[in-house]
């Protein structure tokens, strides 16, 4: 159990820190709406992460092609991300609005986008996140839905959305500094960012097709 919780936090602690197109979209719409839209995209791994859990336990070892598989999620959320970037650099000034203020609602939206359709959940899940949860469970007399397992799952949230909370809200203390050019500056940097995460999705996914071509 112990062992399971320390894996949990150590592993979601990474994640959380991990940079990445959700990460970035975070920070923007923390920067640009507000804490609590911030908060809505740091809270999105609850909402995408459990169907893809369930379905990578439950088909594990089972799933035939997975190159094409993961070739066109990487494909997909490539050109969802790539969307997000040309509209965040073509975004006009603005007056940030007080905490409180209306929130925008494309920020949940945009957010379960991006990590449905990016491929790294479902690579960490294959590759790490499931072997080590069968792992962990056969420890326990329950077999595969042992306690240990779920312990492992739940620790490994907690900390993920912990982490991404604390920087949501370090952001948001500091976004009074990005008022007027540097902004403007700001949001081109962080579309910049997803633009080369678009990039690196495609990339992934041709060289997915490459493989199961």
């Amino acid at each position: 159990m112990i062992e399971a919780l320390a894996k949990g936090i150590l592993l979601g602690g990474s994640s959380g820190l991990a940079p990445g197109p959700l990460m970035t979209l975070m920070l923007l719409e923390t920067i640009r709406s507000g804490l609590k839209n911030g908060i809505k995209v740091a809270l999105v791994p609850l909402i995408t992460d459990g169907p893809i859990i369930v379905g990578i336990i439950y088909l594990f070892g089972y799933i035939p092609n997975r190159e094409f598989f993961l070739a066109i999620l990487s494909l997909l959320g490539g050109l969802v991300i790539l969307a997000i970037a040309w509209k965040t650099a073509n975004m006009p000034p603005l007056e940030l609005p007080e905490e409180g203020g209306r929130l925008q609602s494309s920020a949940l939206r945009q957010g379960i986008l991006v990590n449905f359709f990016s491929p790294h959940p479902y690579l960490f899940w294959f590759s790490v996140g499931v072997p080590l949860y069968f792992s962990l469970a056969a420890q326990n007399d329950t077999a595969e839905f042992g306690s240990s397992g779920i312990v492992f799952i739940i620790s490994f949230y907690v900390t993920l959305i912990a982490v991404k909370l604390a920087i949501a809200a370090t952001a948001f203390q500091f976004r009074s500094f990005f008022q007027g050019k540097a902004y403007l500056v700001t949001t081109k940097i962080l579309a910049l960012c997803l633009g080369w995460f678009a990039f690196v999705l495609v990339r992934d996914g041709v060289s997915y097709l490459i493989k199961f071509v």
